[in-house]
């Protein structure tokens, strides 16, 4: 998240989903997708993702919109961000700082911070919803993609075509998912649509 007071970055639907519920794994802490279907269970799923950044992705050093004293969300950021999944069936997946108050259990939505109720109203607007969220302490993203992705694996969904959506490398290169990465810049109007035709060629069949 950004403060808006300091405005300093370092700039170096599915349609083919069907009826995804979410539940909460508490022995592991990872949130998991599971199929309302159960007949679907004894079959592999293929989703495709987009792993989402906010900050230098759906807002930028231009963004005049606050929420709690941080520079908020550009709905122009927003709009090319439905134009991927529109065109890719991809689900959302979300890998920012912002996710620390964010959940996707609906029980536990009226225990979000500002920040959180604020993104998910945001996107709501324009038909958009974040499934769920990746657990890393944040500057291990890298490391949280992988566990996420394998422990899909684990109740049958297969993640066949994904992309990060980030402003930063952090540990992508590490844990070798750079090539997945389609890096926008908080200094250079984040999210634009020459990422928009790259996110769409590396995620359609």
């Amino acid at each position: 998240m950004v403060k808006v007071l300091i405005q300093i970055h370092i700039c170096i639907s599915s349609k083919n989903i069907i009826n995804l519920n979410h539940i909460v794994n508490p022995k592991r802490g990872i949130t998991m997708i599971d199929l309302i279907d159960k007949n679907e269970k004894t079959k592999a799923v293929n989703i495709k993702v987009v792993f989402l950044d906010i900050d230098g992705v759906l807002n930028c050093q231009d963004t005049e919109e606050t929420c709690c004293d941080y520079i908020g969300i550009d709905d122009t950021k927003v709009t090319l961000l439905k134009q991927i999944i529109d065109a890719t069936g991809a689900i959302i997946i979300l890998i920012s700082s912002w996710k620390e108050g964010w959940t996707s259990n609906p029980n536990f939505k009226i225990t979000q911070d500002e920040l959180a109720t604020y993104l998910d109203e945001k996107l709501a607007k324009q038909g958009l919803v974040i499934q769920s969220k990746t657990f890393d302490g944040n500057s291990n993203r890298g490391k949280g993609i992988i566990r996420f992705i394998d422990k899909q694996k684990e109740i049958g969904i297969n993640i066949d075509k994904y992309i990060i959506l980030d402003d930063e490398m952090f540990d992508y290169l590490e844990v070798d998912i750079a090539e997945h990465l389609i890096k926008t810049s908080f200094c250079r109007n984040g999210l634009e649509l020459e990422h928009v035709k790259r996110a769409i060629e590396a995620l359609v069949d």
